[in-house]
């Protein structure tokens, strides 16, 4: 059986422990029937240790074949402890229960955090590894339909029976709401009556007599009213973090139209983690990203040698599992590190209807009350074009869009070159002042930078030349055949962290930054408009991630990030920082 020795309790027990899962939490909730006759959009289970994922896998199943198209399984769950992807693989092998290959195909590496995973297309497991009170604390959970209450038995672990926590958990539900779980001692049982829980005994299954079952009354709150999935939906900008959006949105059954002014694609890009010496958001978000990136992109899993010195790497790989990264003699080898071909980057546009896809220069962003009307400018055509959105995603870093001027882009120019060779090398990414990519058909060593550069696209000799410095100084022996140059615009904002979030209302931002009289949070952002752009050298790390977020935002689904690593995205920080106010809304 297996077991965790901190609790010194068992998981589940080989013996029937399907058997009494499937009753205490699939029949016990009434979740076939409740599937079946689902009117609203989506369905949000909260689970209590994930342990092995078991009961995900049940109810996965459940939903799978229950589930009405177009619905949506919310799954989320939170593991203190979580197992090792190995240890996940091996107890699964010897069961049988559908789909758990798929799971450890996306079981994460052990990186403290929110992971959003699609296990399917109309089943989203949100599995937070940490402890339960720091994510209830955010307050950023609701909708909760059902919750499982499957942790280590109280007397082991009774921080997960807290009367705050179930408390919070009563908070986060709708009401009618329903909880079970094995356990029926008098301390749990009082604990989610103060809550606000319904509390009714009822058999357990094989040798125990009873289980629990609880509801929140009809009439406890209403709830977060669910969005109403957008009829229409434009995405400006065609680069990189564009197409990210257009994939999270594609992932809900919606076909944006794309408003894309042209740009350069690279042949390959790296998926390059940045980790500081003293874990912080930034490097959580980054190593977030990856494993995001890697679970729902076709990654190239070659692995990325980052070069640094001995002291350096000791202190950066105390704070990292060894799943995660290993000392490689002169510098960590990242093991979900990798690169991407442009092509599996970005949305197939040969799948996408000619109407959705408008080519030229968007001229503004207008918000009215009820729509988004966009003002475009198309290719070879001296007139302008009005269309109007139920919302609207700026993935382009157009200061010259009203509602995206305050924000302080800076662009900035670089180079990259493709390098064929007399050979190929087998190996890992290896960034060492440049990210040198060992594709099939030659490398790509990118990039250099140059904020001084303004509209000249033309290669110059001397990136060049430093970009081949390189890679011949990470592979003195091959022989450089021939070079060709690419160069491209980036934009990057004054704190070198992307810009992701609903769009503020500026003119009320301005008077409630001239208030000294304000604590409350700024509460006053777009239901209608999301800003995503400022990746600097990091769209293949972050956009995937952060499109995923920007999108469930939007649509009111659960969270995908946390309040720490939403504060730092905000557009509206800039100037909230200025006056010592920078907190996400409540």
């Amino acid at each position: 059986m297996p077991q965790a020795r901190r609790e010194g309790d068992i998981y589940w027990s080989f013996t029937g422990g399907l058997d009494e899962k499937r009753h205490v939490y699939i029949e016990g909730n009434g979740l076939p029937e409740r599937f079946s006759s689902l009117k609203q959009s989506s369905f949000q289970v909260f689970e209590l240790g994930f342990g092995f994922g078991l009961n995900f896998l049940l109810t996965a199943s459940a939903w799978s074949h229950r589930a009405q198209p177009g619905q949506i399984l919310h799954y989320v769950a939170v593991e203190r402890a979580p197992v090792a992807p190995a240890d996940l693989r091996r107890l699964l092998q010897q069961i049988t229960i559908s789909n758990k290959e798929r799971l450890t195909q996306i079981y994460p590496a052990p990186v403290a955090g929110l992971h959003t995973l699609w296990f399917q297309p109309n089943v989203c497991l949100h599995l937070y590894l940490g402890d339960a009170r720091s994510l209830l604390a955010d307050g950023l959970l609701h909708n909760i339909d059902c919750i499982f209450l499957d942790g280590f038995a109280p007397i082991r672990n009774p921080d997960a029976w807290d009367p705050w926590v179930l408390k919070q958990l009563a908070l986060a539900s709708r009401s009618g709401a329903t909880l079970c779980t094995y356990s029926v001692a008098g301390h749990v049982r009082r604990n989610l009556q103060a809550a606000g829980f319904q509390i009714q005994r009822r058999p357990g299954y094989g040798q125990k007599r009873e289980m629990l079952h609880a509801s929140l009354p009809p009439d406890t709150h209403e709830g977060t009213p669910l969005t109403v999935a957008p009829v229409s939906v434009a995405v400006i900008g065609g680069g990189l973090a564009g197409h990210q959006v257009a994939r999270a949105l594609s992932r809900r059954g919606i076909q944006p139209t794309i408003f894309d002014d042209g740009g350069i694609r690279l042949p390959m890009y790296a998926l390059s983690p940045q980790v500081a010496l003293n874990v912080n958001p930034e490097s959580r978000l980054s190593l977030l990203g990856t494993q995001f990136t890697n679970n729902h992109l076709d990654v190239q899993r070659i692995g990325l040698q980052r070069k640094m010195s001995s002291g350096r790497r000791q202190r950066v790989l105390a704070s990292l599992h060894p799943d995660v990264a290993s000392d490689c003699g002169n510098g960590l080898l990242y093991t979900h590190g990798g690169f991407l071909y442009g092509k599996d980057l970005f949305t197939d546009e040969t799948n996408t209807p000619d109407n959705r896809i408008q080519r030229g220069q968007v001229l503004d962003v207008v918000e009215q009350s009820d729509r988004v009307v966009v003002t475009f400018q198309p290719i070879h055509s001296p007139s302008t074009q009005i269309d109007n959105f139920d919302h609207v995603y700026i993935a382009a870093p157009d200061r010259a869009l009203t509602v995206l001027s305050p924000v302080p882009l800076t662009p900035v120019w670089g180079q990259s070159v493709v390098i064929q060779a007399d050979s190929t090398i087998d190996g890992p990414v290896i960034a060492d002042g440049a990210s040198i990519i060992p594709g099939p058909d030659g490398f790509q060593v990118s990039a250099t930078y140059d904020r001084d550069r303004h509209s000249q696209s033309d290669p110059r000799y001397q990136d060049t030349e430093v970009l081949v410095h390189h890679f011949r100084r990470s592979h003195p022996d091959t022989r450089v055949q021939s070079i060709r140059a690419i160069t491209g615009q980036r934009t990057t904002t004054p704190d070198r962290v992307p810009v992701a979030g609903p769009a503020p209302d500026w003119q009320a931002l301005g008077a409630y930054c001239a208030d000294n009289t304000q604590t409350r949070p700024f509460q006053n952002y777009s239901d209608r408009i999301g800003l995503l752009t400022g990746f600097g050298s990091h769209g293949t790390t972050l956009a995937p991630l952060l499109a995923e977020f920007l999108v469930a935002s939007m649509m009111k689904e659960p969270t995908v990030l946390t309040r720490d690593l939403m504060t730092v995205l905000l557009p509206s920080r800039f100037l909230l920082r200025q006056v010592g106010r920078l907190q996400t809304p409540l």
